[in-house]
């Protein structure tokens, strides 16, 4: 699999899309209004102050900036669920040479995160794993594995996941 077809890239593209329709919309939205109030304080804005429009044009500035940051934190997210459903077509279950393995415990959200390097066709790969509160005794087996199991497109190496189910699988049998 060295290309995917058209076909497919707009399936996976449109499957990333969902999950991110509403903010998509939300940030439509605010376009628009910044639209609107550009051709107000342009074109509208008979009688106004100059304080006034100062004030309009602060505000629509505003609206665009955080339009952008919507914007660009959606295609980012969106690239990350797009790559996510190529690797659960077409990726295959591997294991890797674990480089580097960092924790830190948020208690709050109740999951201690695992930011999981490994070596993997010649590429060090990093992805996050979070192993639950609950599941903390399983931290010092995790941290004494040699190989972990990933989910990799073989073609796109960097197209990869820790396989979560069976790493802990391997987890919780492991004595």
């Amino acid at each position: 699999m060295n290309t995917l077809r058209i076909g497919e890239k707009i399936h996976f593209l449109l499957l990333a899309f969902k999950r991110h329709l509403p903010l998509l919309i939300f940030n439509f939205i605010l376009l628009l209004a910044s639209c609107g109030g550009i051709y107000f304080v342009f074109y509208a804005n008979d009688g106004l102050s100059l304080f006034v429009i100062i004030v309009i044009a602060f505000f629509i500035a505003i609206l665009t900036l955080i339009s952008i940051v919507f914007l660009s934190m959606n295609i980012s997210s969106i690239r990350y669920y797009y790559e996510k459903e190529i690797v659960n077509k077409y990726g295959r279950y591997r294991d890797a040479s674990i480089a580097e393995i960092t924790h830190e415990t948020d208690a709050e959200d109740g999951v201690i995160r695992c930011t999981i390097s490994v070596n993997y066709a010649g590429e060090k790969l990093t992805d996050l794993f979070e192993l639950l509160l609950e599941e903390s005794y399983l931290l010092p087996k995790l941290l004494a594995m040699q190989k972990v199991p990933i989910h990799v497109v073989d073609a796109m190496p960097s197209l990869f996941s820790i396989a979560e189910r069976k790493l802990l699988k391997e987890l919780r049998t492991k004595v």
